[in-house]
C-alpha cells in the first residue's frame, strides 16, 4: 500500500491522503484518503491568482450560499461540493466529499454483468435510453424487474436534474437518484 502524506489545508485543518492516484481527469489528479470519506484532487497545472480567486470563493462564499441555509442539507445529497484548499509539492488542490454509494451501480448488466458496470460509476445514458434499460439493465425475475418498471418517473427526474444542476452551478455536479421534494429556488442566485 502506498504510503499516506499529512498536510495542512488553508483553514489550518489537517488533511490526509494515500499517495496513489486513483482517478484522473483533463485537469487534476484525484488521491483517495485513509477512511474513505473525502477525496484530494491536485490540478496538475500551475493556478495563477484568478483560479486560486475562483477556489476561495467555490470553498467560501458559494458553499455557504448553498449549504449553510435553510434546505443545506437537501443539496448535500446532490453534490460533492469542495470544502477546503490544499497546497503540496507547488500544486493546489480541493477537498471533497466521495460519491455516495447511490452514484454507483449497485446492480450489473444482463447476461451476468457482461458490461461489467456492477459498482461503476452512473451516467445518465442508462437511464436515457430506452436502448440500455431494455437490452442491457438487470433482467434477474421479481424484486430487479419491478424495481426497474417502477421507476419509469423517477428514471426521467435522474436526467433532467443532472442537467440542471450542472448548467447552474459553476462547478461539477454530482448528482443522486433520490426524487427531489421541492427545490429551493432562491439558492440559486449565486
Amino acid at each position: 500500500m502506498a504510503n499516506v502524506v499529512s498536510i495542512k489545508a488553508t483553514d489550518g485543518s489537517e488533511v490526509k491522503f494515500i499517495n496513489e492516484i486513483r482517478g484522473a481527469g483533463a485537469m487534476k489528479d484525484v488521491y483517495f484518503s485513509p477512511c474513505g470519506t473525502y477525496v484530494v484532487a491536485f490540478f496538475r497545472d500551475k493556478q495563477d491568482y484568478n483560479a486560486r480567486e475562483r477556489l476561495e470563493n467555490i470553498v467560501g462564499t458559494y458553499r455557504e450560499r448553498i449549504f449553510d441555509q435553510p434546505g443545506g442539507d437537501y443539496w448535500r445529497g446532490l453534490f460533492c461540493w469542495p470544502t477546503k484548499i490544499v497546497e503540496h509539492e507547488g500544486k493546489v488542490g480541493v477537498v471533497a466529499p466521495t460519491y455516495r454509494k447511490n452514484f454507483f451501480f449497485e446492480f450489473g448488466s444482463s447476461k451476468n454483468d457482461f458490461l461489467k458496470i456492477k459498482g461503476k460509476e452512473k451516467e445518465g445514458k442508462w437511464f436515457a435510453s430506452a436502448n440500455h434499460q431494455s437490452r442491457h439493465l438487470d433482467e434477474a425475475i421479481g424484486a430487479a424487474t419491478l424495481r426497474r418498471v417502477s421507476r419509469s418517473a423517477e428514471q426521467s427526474n435522474e436526467c433532467t436534474l443532472p442537467a440542471w444542476l450542472i448548467r447552474t452551478f459553476p462547478t461539477r455536479t454530482c448528482w443522486s437518484t433520490r426524487r427531489p421534494e421541492t427545490p429551493a429556488l432562491s439558492i440559486l442566485t449565486v
